[in-house]
């Protein structure tokens, strides 16, 4: 288990919390980085796609709070039964999906 930090508010790319996502390990925990974001900020992500992670994990805001905004495009996370989940201090807004449930979908 170990501690990945994101360092910006970008949808993707080297230091978004989507590349974090991506390169967790299961029972990997997932915050800003400290020496970036003040405590006590609002992150707010604007995605253009869905999160999804096939591995268990924690995403916590660590003294700030994360926004997910899926501005309408998208549901925001997809994952499976078998995984677990933790947000802390993390916000689903804007999440949209015309078949099932815009927030978090978990398939089998």
């Amino acid at each position: 288990m170990a501690t990945l930090y994101f360092t910006n508010n970008a949808d993707s790319g080297d230091g978004s919390l989507r590349a974090a996502i991506e390169s967790a390990a299961s029972g990997d925990v997932i915050q800003p980085d400290p020496s970036v974001f003040e405590a006590g900020e609002t992150i707010e992500i604007l995605l253009d796609s869905q999160l999804s992670s096939s591995v268990s994990l924690t995403v916590r805001g660590a003294g700030r709070r994360i926004r997910l905004n899926a501005q309408q495009l998208a549901r925001i996370f997809l994952t499976s039964y078998a995984v677990a989940l933790t947000f802390e201090d993390v916000d689903f807004i804007n999440g949209s999906f015309a078949q099932t449930c815009g927030g978090i979908f978990a398939n089998a």
